[in-house]
């Protein structure tokens, strides 16, 4: 995944839309050490988008958890950005960090192995967050809430949290809207249709983004449910690149057995069809087929 840490970057319409809620559930699942289930009736969950289109369980290898790549980093850190137009300093003492009632403390509390809460003015950003990722790559991973620390960045992954209208964003919103690979609508049963959304001020925006996860309101904190699904969006962009890397490392002059094709699939928790899929479009050819996989 790189030589630097894995960045994931949480934005928001509004400084209080609940971006360290979504930080804090993250933070508890990635870092538990415990495995995601999708095994659920004779079906398993579609990484590509949500449990609302199951996969026949015998496309999958005979695997009864799935182990998302993002779940082999194992050591996470985060950075909590705040625009000052006073001063700029990055904090990393616990004393402060850890008090009560700071979204720090509660990164802490989360998992977080290192937390640094970075403060600049838009002019000063380009010095000190290079500094503050700097102190934090000896870990594996690194969750970072901000839109202007997101646009500086440019995270791995991308997450935009709605709030439940898009009334009154933020001016630095709009830019990380249209970069989101992941789109979090919080609200209760009256939150706005897909169709709401695009008449917004985001509008057209909305659609761009890949996945669409709606949850009850941020500030009553996430269930396991939330963090396990947005894990497993995650991991569905992730796949492509790492069945990828693996079947050209794999095969040779072209070609790769069938067993070891397999081994990808089952390595990576992912449908057969999925690698024999990747294998045709690098002109991968799939030999000594056996039992009718790909």
């Amino acid at each position: 995944m790189g030589k630097r840490p894995f960045i994931i970057g949480i934005g928001g319409a509004t400084s209080s839309c609940g971006k360290t809620s979504v930080a804090v559930a993250l933070l508890k699942a990635l870092t538990s050490g415990a495995p995601l289930a999708t095994e659920r009736d004779g079906t398993f969950e579609a990484r590509e988008s949500s449990a609302a289109h199951p996969l026949p369980a015998d496309s999958y290898p005979s695997h009864v958890t799935h182990h998302p790549l993002l779940l082999t980093l194992k050591r996470w850190g985060a950075i909590k950005y705040t625009k000052t137009f006073l001063y700029a300093s990055v904090t990393d003492d616990h004393r402060i960090l850890g008090e009560e009632g700071k979204d720090t403390a509660r990164l802490l509390k989360a998992g977080a192995e290192d937390v640094l809460w970075v403060r600049s003015s838009p002019s000063d950003i380009a010095e000190v967050l290079p500094m503050a990722t700097e102190r934090l790559s000896h870990l594996d991973g690194i969750i970072v809430e901000g839109n202007s620390a997101i646009e500086f960045l440019s995270p791995d992954i991308i997450i935009f949290i709605t709030g439940s209208t898009q009334k009154g964003a933020k001016p630095s919103a709009r830019p990380v809207l249209r970069k989101a690979h992941i789109l979090v609508v919080p609200g209760d049963t009256r939150a706005p249709s897909d169709a709401a959304l695009r008449n917004t001020a985001a509008g057209s925006l909305v659609r761009q983004a890949p996945v669409v996860l709606r949850t009850g309101p941020l500030q009553e904190g996430l269930d396991e449910r939330f963090a396990q699904e947005l894990i497993m969006a995650i991991d569905g962009m992730l796949q492509p690149d790492r069945i990828e890397q693996l079947l050209r490392e794999r095969s040779a002059d072209g070609r790769i057995t069938c067993q070891s094709a397999r081994q990808i699939a089952e390595e990576l928790s992912v449908p057969y069809s999925e690698v024999g899929k990747t294998a045709n479009a690098l002109n991968i050819k799939i030999r000594a087929c056996e039992l009718g996989c790909f």
